[in-house]
């Protein structure tokens, strides 16, 4: 096994691209150990919790290289009073 090697840039978005690249092959790597635990309930649970911070760092990411837009469809929301 060779270490990966170190990505270095003064460009921000290049920044955020490598992250992103990064965040994305540590999505994966988990979403493969996921198959391996799925019948040890304790290392499962962790996992799942490691998959859904990848993805929250990934939307994050995206967000922040505008990859990903969000659209509002409707100008006004009601919400109603708890009862």
């Amino acid at each position: 096994m060779e270490p990966a090697p170190i990505r270095q840039s003064a460009d921000l978005e290049e920044m955020l691209r490598q992250a992103l690249e990064l965040e994305r092959e540590s999505l994966a790597a988990a979403e493969d150990l996921l198959e391996i635990v799925k019948d040890h309930a304790p290392l499962r649970v962790i996992i799942e919790h490691h998959v859904q911070s990848e993805q929250e760092h990934i939307w994050e990411l995206e967000k922040m290289l505008k990859e990903v837009s969000v659209t509002v469809s409707v100008k006004e929301i009601k919400l109603k009073t708890a009862s």
